[in-house]
């Protein structure tokens, strides 16, 4: 196939790819990690361009371009290319999808109920949407009561909160985010569903009511956020309602 045939070719595989995959990072194995040909521990279309231009650039230097010799029979080719959008596809999550065990999609509920794959991909409890398992009613925060449950847990609710998110390669399935306030009030707690995942729901302090139910109601008090008991950082109180996206 001459270049101009690989291009065509090349191009059409990268369209299908960028229809069926996203650009996420995810523990890889050590195939695909072999093929993962910029380190950044991810398998996407920058993998595939980079596969291409192998394939392409015959002013490459020949020993460097054996790295992308996927399946090792010395050639780089159209089979290297398939290879790779099949490892691709073999992670198996989907666009806009949660890193747990059924691929959630983006905005949609898990077969583990109550959780919701929110639209930054993050697991969530919320069964005011996704309902509760058999023998547990849901609450007003979306929780469910009565067996345990993991997820965002509420020890003293109010109608006043913040959500602080984000991604945090230091966290595992199973580590147990919490939030206190200045005063060491615990307002917050999430156990991590999925690794590197979290959302944590903070509640603020309803000055309406005598019971001290967290964080105040103003940026002069702080928020500590800790990992499994451990302090990790203090913000500010960013106020009612908001979302804040940080690293713990």
């Amino acid at each position: 196939m001459g270049r101009g045939g690989f291009l065509v070719v090349g191009a059409f595989l990268l369209l299908v790819l960028a229809v069926v995959m996203p650009a996420m990072a995810f523990s890889l194995t050590s195939v695909q990690s072999a093929m993962d040909f910029n380190g950044d521990n991810t398998l996407n279309m920058t993998d595939a361009r980079s596969l291409i231009r192998a394939m392409t650039d015959r002013r490459m230097d020949p020993v460097q371009r054996l790295v992308y010799d996927v399946n090792g029979d010395t050639r780089v080719n159209i089979i290297d290319l398939a290879r790779l959008i099949r490892e691709i596809k073999a992670i198996g999550m989907q666009p806009g999808a949660c890193n747990d065990d059924s691929g959630t999609l983006a905005e949609k509920c898990s077969l583990n109920k109550p959780y919701y794959c929110n639209s930054i991909s993050v697991l969530m409890e919320d069964c005011t949407r996704c309902g509760c398992p058999e023998g547990q009613t849901c609450g007003r925060t979306g929780k469910c009561s009565g067996e345990a449950s993991t997820g965002i847990l509420n020890p003293a609710a109010s109608m006043i909160f913040a959500d602080f998110w984000g991604m945090d390669s230091s966290l595992n399935a199973g580590d147990v985010v919490t939030a206190k306030d200045s005063s060491d009030v615990p307002c917050g707690s999430y156990t991590v569903v999925a690794a590197r995942n979290y959302i944590i729901h903070v509640f603020g302090d309803d000055s309406s009511t005598t019971t001290d139910e967290g964080a105040g109601t103003n940026s002069n008090d702080n928020v500590k956020i800790y990992v499994n008991g451990m302090f990790r950082k203090a913000v500010a109180w960013p106020g009612d309602k908001s979302s804040v996206r940080m690293e713990i």
